[in-house]
Formats: structure tokens, C-alpha cells, sequence
């Protein structure tokens, strides 16, 4: 007998409380690092993209630009970032990764990588493909649907 199908809320519930302990799990897990996922995020970006602007570092993360100066000013309180001037022009605030924060992030990278393997490895093969379809429709929903 299969099982009756949960309700759009129940399934809500349990996204919302995934996606809201899932920081706080990584956050732990990177122990004395003392790094929350979105400064990670942000060493991510920044050792991918080189020195970036502020505001596209606020874009990128989904964050308001409040809230990536906060993250920033934290960051760069721990030395892992700095901020620069844009040469050509003065308006532009870039951020760049210093030496520290290239250091910790390469101990970050490698942790995350672990903890990432640890939680697909609780799934089974074909639940991993379920889950994955199911985020690309539901960003394809949220890319598509008027909110």
C-alpha cells in the first residue's frame, strides 16, 4: 500500500526547517574555524571571481546590501577580507580575499567537501536523483511562476 501523499505544508515545513538548520549545521561542523556558511560563501565567491564589488557580492548571495557590509565588516574584523577601491572607479568598493582568508579557505573547502559527501551518502542513488530533480523544478517554479 502506497503512502498517502504529505501536504503542501507538511512538504513547506520541511523545507523551511532543512534549509534554515542547514547553516547552523555547517556552521558547528566547521568547528574552530569559527566560520558561518554565508562567509563562506563569500571566501567561495571571492576565491573564484577575484576581487569583487560589494553590491555584487550582495546579489550573488541573495543577501540586501545591509546585510553584506554587516557580513564584510565581520570578515574583514577577522582579517580574512579587505576592502579596495576600484582603480578606475573611486564609487566601486571591491572585496578581495586576503592571505588569511585565502588559508581558511582552503581548510573550509576541503571540511565542506567532506560534510557535503557525508550528507549525499545518507541518501540512497535514486533518492539523490528524486532530490535533485525536484530542486531544478522547484528553481525552475520560482524562476518562472509570478510570486
Amino acid at each position: 500500500m502506497r503512502e498517502p501523499t504529505p501536504s503542501p505544508a507538511v512538504v513547506f515545513r520541511a523545507m523551511n526547517l532543512a534549509s534554515r538548520r542547514l547553516p547552523h549545521y555547517f556552521e558547528k561542523a566547521f568547528g574552530k574555524a569559527d566560520l558561518r556558511l554565508t562567509e563562506f560563501a563569500v571566501l567561495e565567491q571571492l576565491s573564484d571571481s577575484g576581487p569583487t564589488p560589494m553590491v555584487r557580492l550582495s546579489d550573488e548571495n541573495l543577501v540586501t546590501k545591509a546585510a553584506v557590509t554587516a557580513i564584510i565588516d565581520v570578515m574583514e574584523g577577522k582579517g580574512l577580507v579587505r576592502r579596495v577601491r576600484d582603480s578606475s572607479d573611486r564609487r566601486v568598493v571591491n572585496v578581495q580575499l586576503t592571505p588569511a582568508g585565502r588559508k581558511l579557505f582552503a581548510v573550509a573547502r576541503k571540511r565542506h567537501k567532506e560534510i557535503v559527501a557525508r550528507f549525499v551518502s545518507s541518501l540512497e542513488p535514486d533518492e539523490i536523483r528524486a532530490l535533485l530533480r525536484s530542486f531544478e523544478k522547484l528553481l525552475k517554479f520560482m524562476d518562472q511562476a509570478p510570486a
